[in-house]
């Protein structure tokens, strides 16, 4: 004899019973994936600020070159403006950034990038026209980063190059022709001369802080190998 099953549904207590035990499974979930966003935001951050240190490190690696080769082909290291005759180092890059540079660096890519602007007026710093340096454009001219503003209508400076994170990469060029770069003007405790980098073009990023040099314990200061900012810098 086949007897049927019967069903028997939950009594409204064991239905509460089922609902609030549901609910507290799904908050804890959530209290896990909280917790797990939470470790893994701090690494994905490390890793995408790892990633635009390298950026950074291989464009000032090769404004060092483009003006190397200027450098070899019209015997000299282009000029900022007419007043850059010799002297002291020049500085070129962000004025926002803790330091005093001469001007924007658009007063040596527009030389490099052979526009005849600036400095570069109808070629006169690179009448051979030639290229010696080529990046992309920055998307955004309202915050530019990762190329150059070459767009109107933002708040950044025209035809000047950004770092990863928004700020001018900065340039000094041995205007004297010591064999070594003037820091000073940048950093506070290059001020011995055993202390300046012996080369003839310098290039930094001022890096995720935006500040030449330690932002915590001081503007300008940075020391070498010792961990203190997080500038990038093309002679290390």
């Amino acid at each position: 004899m086949h007897h049927e099953k019967s069903f028997h549904p939950l009594s409204p207590m064991r239905q509460r019973s089922a609902a609030a035990f549901t609910l507290v499974e799904l908050l804890v979930v959530m209290l896990i994936m909280v917790i797990l966003m939470g470790l893994l935001f701090p690494v994905l951050d490390k890793g995408k600020n790892a990633a635009r240190k390298t950026e950074a490190k291989n464009d000032a690696l090769q404004i060092v070159t483009a003006v190397k080769h200027y450098n070899t082909e019209y015997g000299k290291y282009p000029a900022i403006d007419s007043s850059n005759s010799g002297g002291s180092d020049v500085l070129v890059g962000d004025r926002k950034a803790g330091a005093s540079p001469k001007a924007d660096n658009n007063a040596l890519f527009y030389t490099l990038r052979a526009i005849g602007k600036g400095a570069n007026s109808d070629h006169k710093l690179n009448p051979k026209k030639i290229g010696f340096f080529e990046r992309k454009a920055a998307s955004d001219p309202a915050a530019p980063k990762s190329g150059f503003n070459d767009k109107s209508g933002g708040t950044g400076s025209m035809g000047s190059l950004y770092d990863p994170w928004g700020t001018q990469y900065f340039i000094m060029l041995d205007s004297n022709g010591d064999n070594e770069l003037d820091m000073g003007q940048a950093y506070s405790d290059f001020s011995s001369p055993d202390d300046r980098p012996k080369t003839g073009v310098g290039v930094f990023s001022a890096g995720k802080d935006g500040v030449l040099g330690d932002a915590k314990n001081g503007k300008g200061v940075y020391k070498p190998r010792q961990g203190v900012s997080d500038d990038v810098i093309s002679w290390q």
